[in-house]
């Protein structure tokens, strides 16, 4: 009887510490999940070259089509100078996940996007920076 008592105890008390690792799994859980990527990582100049960006849940693999871009920055940045901004307009997605944008893009060199998107049930905006390079 008492053995059987403590068994009890010790199968409640892996199944309450099981409980809790996986809430507190949940709670971690959240913008680091995801992760932008480019689509390409080379771009050729143009007045309307096309940026886009695949958003990931990074434990499932799979793309994530239903954020809403909330933030988004496109710069060419110059050694020793001043950082260059580009306007941009976004563009009806190609697939699902991908979120893609037309920007003048005329200077070859390295550009930096940096973006920000809300994920529905994700209470903090996932938030990525990448690197291209546009070609001449």
């Amino acid at each position: 009887m008492l053995l059987e008592i403590v068994t009890r105890k010790v199968v409640l008390t892996g199944a309450t510490i099981a409980i809790l690792v996986t809430l507190t799994n949940v709670i971690l859980a959240g913008a680091n999940d995801y992760v932008f990527e480019p689509v390409q990582t080379e771009i050729k100049t143009s007045n309307v070259a096309t940026v886009a960006v695949r958003l990931l849940h990074k434990p499932s693999g799979r793309a994530v089509t239903d954020a809403v871009i909330v933030q988004m920055r496109i710069v060419m940045a110059h050694d020793g100078g001043a950082e260059m901004d580009t306007a941009f307009v976004p563009l009806v997605s190609p697939k699902p996940g991908v979120y893609a944008f037309m920007a003048p893009l005329t200077m070859a060199g390295s550009w930096f996007l940096s973006i920000a998107a809300k994920v529905p049930s994700e209470p903090e905006p996932v938030v990525g920076k990448i690197i291209f390079r546009v070609t001449p």
